[in-house]
C-alpha cells in the first residue's frame, strides 16, 4: 500500500503525539547498574539509622552557632544546587553544628554525606570538619575545637580546585598510648576532584580505628585514631575563607545483627542499605557490598526467599506499588547475576508503601519505609 505525502506527514504526526503518552504512563524500565567500581570498595554502612537528613525540611535536625562576628560571613542555609537532585545544606563560612538526637555514639559506627563544592572554594583555611568529641559535658555554646582541653579528633576534608587534602588533627587529653600530638595525618591528591559535581564521604569508626573514604578511594586510616571507652558524639564544623561547600543525604548508622543471624533466628531482615534512583529501580552501585553481604547469608539458610520492596508514601499509591514490585525484581537479578543465587529460590513481591515502619512525617521516617525485605518462605 503506498501512501501520499500528505497521508504520510499526518501519520507521522499521529506517532509523535501518542508516543509521549505511551512513555509517561510506562512503569519505571530497570537498567543494570555498573557494580565494578565497588567491587573492591571496603566500606559497609551500618544498618541501624541513628540519624538521617536530606534537609527537606531545612535546618529543623540541627543545632548550629555561627561565629566570628567581627567579618562579614554567609549564613548557612538550605538550597538547592545545578544538575544535582534535592536539597543541599550550603554551609556556613564559620560555625559548627550538631544533629539533634545524636548524644553518644557507639564504638562502631559510620558517617556518609554528599558533598559539592563550587568554584568559590579555595585553598585558605579548612574545609569541612568532621569532629568527633567527648560527649560528657558537651556545649554548643563554649565548645572551641581550636582551644578546647576535651578530648577530639577533627578530620578536615578539604577540596579545592581539582585537588583534595585530608588532615586528621588529635587535641590534649588522650590517654592509653595514644600520642598526644596536634596533626596526625595530612595528604594532598592531586587531580582527584571535580566541582560541582556530587561526591559521597564514607567514614567507619571500628573501635580505635578510623577510616574515610570519599567515592571508592580510601583517604584515611588510623588504627589508634580514638581510645576505646570513651563517650564521643559528632560535630561538623566550617572555618572557610569563601563559602562553597553543599552537604545532603546525611547518615549516622550503627552495626546491628548480621543478615544470616536475622534470617536465622527470625526468619526476615531487611535493609534500609539498597539504594535506587529517585522513581527508578536502577540500584545504586555503590549498595554492592551490602547486597554482597546479603548473597553470602542466603547461602547459610535453607528454603526459598522471598524479597519484598517498600516504598514511603511520596506520589500516587499505585505508582509506589509497581516501583515496589520492579525494585525488588532487580534485587534479584543482582543476587543471581551478581552472586550466583539460584533464581528458582526467590520469589518477588511488592508492598508500595502499605506497610511502613516508620513515620512518613519525618526525613528519618521515610528513609526506614525505604527499605527492601528478605523473608524465608516454607
Amino acid at each position: 500500500m503506498r501512501f501520499s505525502p500528505n497521508q504520510l506527514y499526518s501519520s507521522v504526526l499521529i506517532a509523535a503525539f501518542l508516543f509521549p503518552l505511551c512513555q509517561a504512563s510506562a512503569t519505571p524500565q530497570s537498567q543494570e547498574p555498573d557494580y565494578t567500581p565497588y567491587k573492591s570498595f571496603e566500606f559497609i554502612p551500618g544498618e541501624q539509622t541513628l540519624f538521617f537528613d536530606d534537609f527537606s525540611r531545612g535546618l529543623s535536625s540541627w543545632t548550629s552557632r555561627e561565629w566570628d562576628i567581627y567579618e562579614p560571613r554567609q549564613a548557612g542555609r538550605v538550597t538547592t544546587f545545578p544538575n544535582a537532585p534535592g536539597s543541599w545544606f550550603h554551609l556556613p563560612r564559620k560555625g559548627q553544628m550538631r544533629p539533634n538526637g545524636v548524644k553518644v555514639l557507639p564504638n562502631n559506627f559510620t558517617l556518609e554525606y554528599d558533598l559539592i563544592t563550587d568554584e568559590n572554594v579555595t585553598e585558605h583555611e579548612s574545609g569541612i570538619l568532621n569532629i568527633f568529641v567527648k560527649a560528657e559535658g558537651l556545649s554548643l555554646e563554649d565548645y572551641s575545637y581550636h582551644f578546647s582541653d576535651t578530648p577530639q579528633i577533627k578530620l578536615d576534608i578539604k577540596p579545592y580546585s581539582q585537588n583534595l587534602v585530608v588532615s586528621a588533627f588529635r587535641e590534649s587529653g588522650f590517654t592509653g598510648g595514644i600520642e598526644e600530638t596536634s596533626c596526625i595525618f595530612q595528604e594532598t591528591r592531586a587531580n582527584f576532584w571535580t566541582p560541582s559535581k556530587v561526591h559521597r564521604v564514607s567514614i567507619s569508626r571500628i573501635g580505635t580505628r578510623l577510616v574515610a573514604y570519599v567515592n571508592q578511594t580510601k583517604v584515611f586510616d588510623i588504627a589508634n585514631a580514638l581510645p576505646p571507652n570513651v563517650g564521643y558524639t559528632l560535630l561538623m564544623a566550617t572555618d572557610l575563607w569563601e563559602t562553597g561547600f553543599y552537604v545532603s543525604n546525611l547518615r549516622l548508622a550503627t552495626d546491628a545483627k548480621l543478615p544470616a543471624t536475622e534470617l536465622k533466628e527470625r526468619q526476615t531482615y531487611f535493609t534500609e542499605n539498597i539504594l535506587f534512583g529517585t522513581d527508578s529501580d536502577r540500584i545504586n552501585p555503590r549498595s554492592y557490598q551490602t547486597i554482597r553481604r546479603i548473597a553470602q547469608a542466603l547461602k547459610e539458610v535453607d528454603g526459598k526467599i522471598k524479597i519484598i520492596g517498600h516504598t514511603d508514601n511520596t506520589g500516587k499509591a499505585e505508582y509506589n506499588m509497581e516501583l515496589s514490585k520492579k525494585r525488588a525484581e532487580s534485587v534479584k537479578r543482582t543476587l543471581v547475576r551478581e552472586f550466583g543465587i539460584e533464581a528458582s529460590r526467590i520469589e518477588t513481591e511488592g508492598k508500595g508503601q502499605t506497610e511502613p515502619i516508620g513515620s512518613n512525617d519525618t526525613v528519618q521516617g521515610r528513609a526506614a519505609n525505604r527499605r527492601v525485605e528478605f523473608r524465608i518462605v516454607k
